[in-house]
């Protein structure tokens, strides 16, 4: 059985990781399942996290699914877009951005939660790649209709080429045909697992592709009525949703 699983908010707190969260893996690994991270961060915004608790995933969706890594970190799949589509997708909006491009965070704003592992720009401009993984608009906090909004917009006038997922107030946009959904399908197919056998949780509305691909959907107690509404398992934590699954 493989879960993949959301990052932010699903095993990473304000306070860090949860300890019996960290356990549960560890069993769940330990009785020969994998498991593995699915989010919108960059791989170079989860190690500096992830390494100091012990935490090994089995395998890395970044990038809401543009980038894809085997548990060495070496890369499975990835597929980015000009940087000119990314300057002409942020300028109707004045938000702070960051951008992802060769492993790099770029982000424009200096009080960046995660400033310590990102590179500081002026601008998206500045962005010095050409070829880009990922970027993400940060609006202010409580502005959720906003970003509901933003990620609609991106959706409707580059169809075809960005994918946007809103994630409370920020809104996560990679290319054409990936998302949480597509990364553990590619995922599946890497280890041979059917997709019935893949399970999923998250905990806002960018991990609905998640839930919809995965096999077992898992939510939790305090997500928005829409992203439950998807989940055939409701969970308080995600030590519980282990137990629940390594009893099925």
């Amino acid at each position: 059985m493989i879960l993949a699983s959301d990052f932010d908010n699903t095993l990473y707190f304000p306070d860090g990781f949860h300890e019996k969260d960290l356990a549960a893996i560890d069993r769940f690994r330990a009785a020969g399942h994998l498991f593995g991270l699915c989010t919108g961060r960059p791989l170079c915004g989860l190690t500096p996290f992830t390494a100091p608790s012990g935490l090994v995933p089995d395998f890395w969706i970044t990038n809401t699914g543009g980038s894809l890594y085997n548990k060495d970190e070496q890369v499975i799949f990835e597929k980015t877009f000009p940087k000119d589509v990314v300057l002409e997708a942020v300028r109707p909006y004045n938000v702070s951005v960051s951008v992802m491009a060769d492993n790099v965070m770029y982000f424009d704003r200096e009080d960046a939660h995660f400033r310590e592992h990102v590179v500081a720009v002026h601008s998206p401009a500045d962005v010095p790649a050409e070829d880009i993984s990922a970027f993400n608009f940060h609006f202010p906090e409580g502005e959720i209709e906003g970003a509901r909004q933003c990620a609609a917009d991106i959706n409707t006038r580059f169809k075809g080429i960005l994918s946007a997922y809103q994630n409370n107030v920020h809104v996560d946009v990679c290319a054409c045909g990936c998302s949480k959904g597509e990364g553990t399908k590619r995922i599946a197919d890497y280890f041979g697992v059917p997709m019935n056998q893949v399970a999923g949780i998250g905990d806002s509305w960018n991990d609905l592709p998640l839930l919809e691909a995965a096999g077992i959907a898992i939510t939790f107690d305090s997500s928005p009525e829409d992203v439950k509404a998807r989940a055939a398992l409701i969970v308080p934590d995600l030590a519980s949703a282990v137990d629940k699954l390594m009893n099925l």
